[in-house]
């Protein structure tokens, strides 16, 4: 991610995590992002008005999608 996303600000913690500040232009930019990361990120902290559960709201969303689509039985 550090490498292909504009980074304010990037610090290495003790236990080999790395932290990284980055703007985010919008909800749904940011649930995007946090997706196609995965499990790998975690939100630490948000200044302004994203929720803190976008990702994991995100991921129910498009979940509840896939299994919506009736899938035919093959005989």
């Amino acid at each position: 991610m550090v490498e292909q996303y504009q980074i304010e600000a990037i610090e290495a913690t003790e236990d080999g995590e790395l932290h990284a500040r980055l703007p985010v232009s919008g909800l749904a930019w940011f649930e995007r992002l946090m997706v196609r990361i995965g499990s790998d990120a975690r939100v630490v902290h948000i200044d302004g008005n994203l929720p803190a559960d976008a990702a994991a709201t995100a991921a129910r969303r498009i979940l509840r999608r896939y299994e919506n689509r009736a899938v035919p039985e093959s005989t």
